[in-house]
């Protein structure tokens, strides 16, 4: 089977459909691997670290679209790329049908195959090929990167010769993979962390955010609706991180963070830690 991996051309793009290891793999199984020259650039991988690992390295992309049986990738290819395949040929990578179905079409046309990793069943026997847990680890790691570098003071506690400088607060909305992630990122960064979430305050411990775990007040579809972010205000310096969307639905929108009336009558009544429920 000949397998092929092209360089992505969407901007900002880094990451790469195959690495070396994996075609390392797929070549222990008699598999002939072709990649595009320079398509491992982005995520820091030589053309020679794939040429060692079994594959075969061209630049002439037009050879590679017609001879390939499987192209691997990571953002869905053009309607061009797609009409150069041979018919029966696979597709597999993020290519979300889900949220633009129309931009498939061309491939049931073509009579290709597609395969989107976005929806391999989060289940234990394809652990392996869980593509969404995977990014929204990523998602969670970089999301307090971002908001560390976009915060105008800095998270760990400082004591100076100076004076004593408090940590920075950040509220984590959701404590799935990414949440998860987000938490321990900003804890080893020195921030304070709330994780608003229905969890009690042992499992808002365990989840290594501190003693607070502010309950979200708002029915499960109103919880991402500003007038309910205002009220889980706590807060924090400014920084709120959401969760991550899954396929097929709407990103959560986020509303500017401050504290509010409802969050100091919130934490008087907890005692000033402690889950509490907004009015």
């Amino acid at each position: 089977m000949r397998v092929v991996v092209l360089r992505e051309t969407q901007p900002g793009e880094a990451r790469v459909g195959l690495v070396p290891e994996s075609i390392k793999k797929l070549s222990a199984g008699k598999n002939e691997i072709w990649v595009e020259a320079g398509a491992g650039k982005g995520a820091g991988i030589n053309d020679s670290e794939y040429e060692a690992a079994g594959a075969k390295v061209t630049s002439d992309r037009t050879q590679l679209l017609p001879a390939a049986e499987v192209l691997v990738c990571v953002q869905r290819p053009s309607d061009s790329y797609m009409a150069a395949m041979r018919p029966g040929s696979v597709v597999l990578g993020f290519l979300r049908p889900l949220d633009e179905p129309a931009a498939l079409e061309p491939a049931v046309g073509l009579t290709l195959t597609t395969f989107a990793v976005e929806l391999i069943p989060r289940i234990t026997r394809a652990q392996a090929m869980d593509a969404l847990s995977s990014m929204a680890t990523v998602v969670g790691y970089k999301a307090v990167l971002i908001a560390a570098s976009q915060l105008p003071r800095m998270f760990p506690l400082l004591m100076t010769a100076a004076g004593t400088v408090a940590p920075a607060r950040v509220l984590v909305l959701g404590a799935g993979v990414a949440g998860l992630q987000a938490i321990a990122t900003a804890k080893r960064l020195g921030a304070v962390v709330d994780v608003a979430r229905d969890l009690d305050r042992a499992e808002a411990v365990a989840l290594g955010a501190g003693a607070h775990c502010f309950p979200l007040p708002c029915s499960p579809g109103r919880r991402h609706s500003p007038p309910c972010l205002a009220r889980l205000a706590v807060l924090t310096d400014g920084q709120a991180l959401r969760r991550s969307s899954p396929p097929a639905r709407p990103r959560p929108g986020c509303a500017p963070f401050r504290g509010t009336r409802d969050t100091a009558r919130c934490r008087s009544r907890s005692g000033g830690s402690g889950p509490c429920r907004a009015p």
